[in-house]
Formats: C-alpha cells, structure tokens, sequence
C-alpha cells in the first residue's frame, strides 16, 4: 500500500485489554460548545447516568473496546486518520527498539497489528487525506532549539515535504481537497495550499496558539485556539473569503465572552457546532448559555479535573470527546457519558486526537509508561 517495505511490529496482544461499558457520568467539567450558528449537529445517549436531553435521536453508548499500547520508550500518538477500520494511519513519535535504534513517527493499523511506515526528519502533530494516494501530515522541525513548520504529503509512491522557516509549529490541518487546504499553529499562522504553492493568511490572533481546524464545506471552515499566557480563547470561521472571530472566551467574561480557552472544534450539519476548552455552552443565534452539566460553570471549573483535548464524531448523536488521564466521553443523542474504568485522576496519560467512521472510533496520546496509547471501540 506504501510501498515503503514495512518492518513489521507486533503489537503486545497481552496488553491489549477487552472493555464492555460499565459508565456512568461523572461530576465534570467539559467544555462542549454546541453552537447553533447555521453550522452542525449534536448526538447521544444510555443508562445509568445523568441525562442532558436535547431532544435528538439516540444510539448506544455501549462500546467494546480495544487498548493497543505502541512502543517501548517516550512514545506519544498525537494525530490519526485513515479511510476505514483496516487502513489508518497514526503520527507523532515511536520508539519501536533502543538497541537496535529503531524509531518512526508515522505508522498504520491494518486491521490486525500495527506497523512502522517511515520516519521523517521532525515531529508530526496531525495527518489528514483524501485517500490512500493522497494524504497530508503536519509537525515541526527544529533548528537552534527553535520549531518550524513540516509539511509533508504522500502521493502513493514517496514523500513530498516543505520545510517552512518562516513560520512557526503546526499542530492541525484540513481541507476539502489537496488544492484546498489548511494548516494552522502557532503564533496564530494559517496556511492555505492552493496545489502549487503555500501562503500566509491573517488570522488576526497571532498572541494565540491555532490547536485544530475543522469544516463542514469550504464556506464553513472552524478554528479552535488558546493564548497560553492570558487563559483566553477564540473560535475563528473561514466563509470562503476571510477569516474572522465569532466566539471569545476568557479568565472574565461577560456578554461578549465565554469563561476560558478552546482546543478543539467540530460538527456535522448546519445546526450546531461542537467546542471543546474550559467548559461547556450552547448558543443559538449568538446567545448563549452553559450546557445543563454538572460542575459545567466557571466557579467549579478552578478545582480542575482533566483538560479535554479533542471532539471529534460520525452525526448527530454520536460525539466523542478525548482528554488527559485517559478521558473519554460519549454523546449519543440524549445523554453525555463518561467511561470510569479508563478515567482515572492519578494517571499522567492523555488521550488526544480521534477519527471515527460508521460505528468505530480511534483515540490516540500516550500512558503513563510512556507507550503511546490507541484506543479502538466499535458500537454493539
């Protein structure tokens, strides 16, 4: 499929751990902005937990599990993509053997283990693609203790990379094709490929860090970002011609602002958009309130549980949400859930991106033993 002779990795089928659900909601802040801005929709539901009822149809949140650990030291998944359950690709770093030295920070799941593909001079925070000849990874490298932007594409045969230093680290990217495409980062850069060259686009928030861009078309295109130093958050929309700022958050908000930054944003239809940061809104037609859950408000907020570090899903009532020390949540519909038996406080793992297709889901990041983490789940 790479063409790239690919070394064999066994996965440690010892480790691989079978989980039913067994959850129950807990006392959490997530931060879920379901933004009724013309944009997407929102999904999910089950038993045994306190309920957030929006009124749309539900799905199970029972999920059999799979925990592949990758990796034998400092491994850390950051980004995942594939084009179905038996072709998925994973980046970030990868130590597969000490002794021999052998490192990779791409590999890919093919339905049975997973495999080194390549190594490529950098670090890589985000893949995306349009298929299997036609896929796009974004990271850094670095030169004098200072991170430039890595651009990398596979066209089926070999790797393509720009080396940007002009511009800082890359941590996401998407588009609607590979002559329409986006990557964002730090100090507030956008860049666009047009499928000849790629230029710079004014965000207008270069005090802040770009963490993930999402869109549903190519006039409704998202961006989540976070200035590390004040606590504020901005949401940034593409409609085709500008980008400009529609949602704010800060560490004092008012009318005009919702408490607390943004990571990661996503939705599925022209109803309601997903915002995952500090807490948890809804909002219609720019007004806005916190999403009926609890510990959800900023005065609850201060005693911090886990950082959620992603929002991805496949509709309306199926959205997951991923964070640190193993978070994962589930909407289905009618009710937020949160599966305990992978939780746990005094873990110093996270799970960051995911990629779901049909009634799978891929969570990556890393554990606490310094392996890199995929947690695979399919919906009975």
């Amino acid at each position: 499929m790479w063409g790239l002779g690919l070394d064999y990795i066994q996965t440690n089928q010892d480790k691989m751990k079978t989980y039913k659900d067994s959850f129950s909601i807990a006392k959490y802040v997530v931060i879920i902005v379901i933004i009724s801005f013309t944009i997407f929709g929102s999904g999910c539901k089950k038993e045994n937990a306190t309920e957030v009822n929006l009124g749309a149809d539900t799905t199970s949140h029972n999920f059999n599990w799979q925990i592949d650990t990758v990796g034998v030291y400092q491994c850390n998944l950051q980004g995942i993509w594939g084009t179905d359950i038996n072709n998925v690709y994973a980046v970030g770093f990868v130590y597969f053997s000490l002794n021999p030295y052998v490192a990779s920070n791409i590999i890919h799941w093919d339905g049975s283990s997973w495999k080194r593909i390549d190594y490529l001079e950098g670090t890589l925070c985000d893949i995306y693609g349009f298929g299997e000849k036609d896929i796009w990874a974004v990271g850094y490298y670095s030169v004098d203790n200072n991170a430039y932007s890595l651009i990398a594409h596979w066209d089926g045969k070999t790797w393509i990379t720009w080396k940007l230093n002009q511009y800082n680290q890359l941590l996401s990217v998407w588009g609607t094709s590979s002559t329409n495409l986006y990557a964002v980062g730090w100090n507030g850069v956008i860049l666009h490929y047009d499928g000849n060259a790629w230029t710079k686009q004014n965000s207008g928030s270069s005090s802040f860090v770009l963490r993930d861009i999402w869109g549903l078309d190519g006039n409704h295109i998202f961006v989540a970002g976070q200035n590390e130093s004040t606590g504020e958050g901005v949401i940034l929309q593409n409609d085709g011609y500008s980008w400009k700022t529609i949602v704010k958050g800060g560490i004092n908000p008012d009318s005009t602002m919702l408490y607390g930054d943004f990571v990661s944003v996503w939705g599925n239809t022209s109803d309601k958009l997903y915002l995952v940061g500090a807490l948890s809104y809804e909002g219609k037609a720019g007004n806005w309130r916190l999403s009926d859950i609890p510990y959800n408000s900023p005065i609850n907020n201060i005693t911090g549980l886990s950082a959620m570090r992603c929002v991805r899903g496949t509709s309306a009532n199926n959205v997951f949400i991923s964070g640190d020390r193993e978070l994962i949540i589930h909407w289905n519909g009618n009710s937020w859930y949160k599966y305990d038996q992978f939780y746990s406080k005094s873990k110093q793992s996270s799970l960051k991106r995911i990629w779901t297709k049909d009634k799978n889901v891929f969570i990556v990041g890393y554990s606490t033993s310094t392996q890199a983490l995929v947690y695979r789940g399919i919906q009975q």
